[in-house]
């Protein structure tokens, strides 16, 4: 259901160094990205470890909560051309994974990952999952999340079904 080179991050160029925003781990302020050591960034939930490879080349991204540690996706750290990013933004459109919202936020102390349907709550201590119905969903989206009604609604225009993967793929 995805293809190569899936993830929504950020890497940016200022001056000579990579800069790293990843919202979905939320990684809000720009981090360097490391060429040789790893690094540590704490959150307001975890802790993001990024750990490079081949002279910064690759970056693992490791999440870090309590005892658990996660290597969770690498970053291949290479700067494309507009051409070649206008293609894989659009080629992008095809998989399975665009059929569906996926949204993060973190707000009043708890972050929400909504995934289709399916709703994920962490606080510093727990997690909790609930499968929303429509009507559920445009709640969250719009009192959460703060998305004006209009530009949900012609979202799910789109998205009709917006369910996502089945709950056994996760």
């Amino acid at each position: 259901c995805y293809g190569s080179d899936t993830h929504c991050a950020l890497v940016f160029l200022k001056g000579t160094d990579l800069y790293l925003l990843d919202p979905g781990y939320l990684v809000n302020t720009p981090v360097l990205l490391p060429i040789s050591s790893r690094v540590a960034v704490v959150t307001m939930l975890n802790t993001i470890e990024l750990v490079p490879h081949d002279a910064g080349k690759k970056v693992d991204l490791f999440t870090i909560v309590g005892n658990d540690r996660r290597n969770r996706l690498t970053y291949k750290v290479d700067l494309v051309d507009g051409s070649r990013y206008g293609q894989a933004w659009e080629h992008s459109f095809t998989w399975e994974m665009m059929t569906y919202p996926v949204l993060t936020r973190y707000h009043k102390g708890r972050h929400h990952y909504l995934q289709g349907n399916r709703l994920r709550v962490r606080d510093g201590e727990r997690s909790t999952k609930k499968v929303l119905t429509s009507d559920e969903r445009c709640l969250f989206m719009t009192d959460v999340l703060g998305i004006h009604r209009d530009i949900v609604n012609s979202a799910m225009e789109v998205i009709p079904d917006g369910k996502g993967p089945s709950a056994d793929s996760s």
